[in-house]
């Protein structure tokens, strides 16, 4: 499941009739772990990048009070001599030693830059960040004891009553899911999500609060997909 980042855009008036761009974001809507973000725009008729500089945590009112935010701001009158329209943002960021880059691209001429004084009405915006994953890195293995190829183990134990332990390995440092699903194909539990490093990796699935039965447990990792099959009994 993935839930959206939605950052607050703020067309604000500045000091000297100096129009700022200001661009809030939730810091707990990023991804546990993540790294310290930048933001870029592309602004102007043919678009260029620009680089905020990028400030936070800082607190500011919002919706449902005060919220832990970072803040973005661009002052480039000097580069844009009236108005430009604003076609995209991105917002990137360290996940556990990978860069990862997420866009949010208006509609043509939807967002503007404006030189002076600007209508600064809010707007929510949403980035698509899934912030089940984390970027927080597992404990390395020494070389010897780095897999060469993906394996989905057998749980161990199976049958089991209430909890057992899944375990799968990777080759090299991949986006993974592993998931269990009821027969009927819905999905019951989230056992691990997001980038992971290579080597072995150990997780336990409690199922105290599932009725007795055959479940299905599914492993995707980049483009691979492992299945097996596990038995509750209580």
């Amino acid at each position: 499941m993935k839930r959206l980042m939605k950052a607050l855009v703020i067309l604000t008036l500045a000091v000297c009739a100096k129009a700022d761009y200001q661009f809030d974001f939730d810091e707990a809507l990023l991804p546990t772990g993540h790294g310290a973000p930048s933001c870029t725009a592309m602004i102007g008729w043919t678009p260029a990048p620009y680089s905020a500089v990028v400030t936070g945590p800082v607190w500011r009112n919002g919706p449902g009070g005060l919220t832990l935010l970072y803040n973005a701001l661009w002052v480039i009158d000097d580069q844009i001599p009236s108005a430009a329209p604003i076609e995209s943002v991105t917002l990137t960021f360290d996940c556990a030693g990978q860069t990862v880059a997420y866009t949010r691209t208006f509609i043509p001429f939807g967002e503007w830059y404006f030189y002076g004084p600007s209508f600064p009405p809010p707007f929510l915006y949403e980035f698509d960040i899934p912030t089940t994953d984390d970027c927080i890195p597992d404990i390395p293995l020494e070389t010897s004891e780095l897999p060469v190829t993906l394996a989905l183990a057998d749980a161990c134990p199976n049958p089991f009553n209430p909890s057992t332990t899944i375990s799968y390995t990777l080759p090299q440092a991949d986006q993974v899911q592993l998931t269990v699903f009821n027969l009927n194909g819905k999905r019951v539990a989230s056992l691990a999500a997001g980038l992971r490093q290579r080597g072995r990796h150990d997780v336990t699935f409690d199922a105290s609060a599932l009725s007795s039965g055959v479940y299905m447990y599914t492993l995707v990792a980049g483009k691979s997909v492992i299945t097996k099959k596990l038995v509750l009994l209580k």
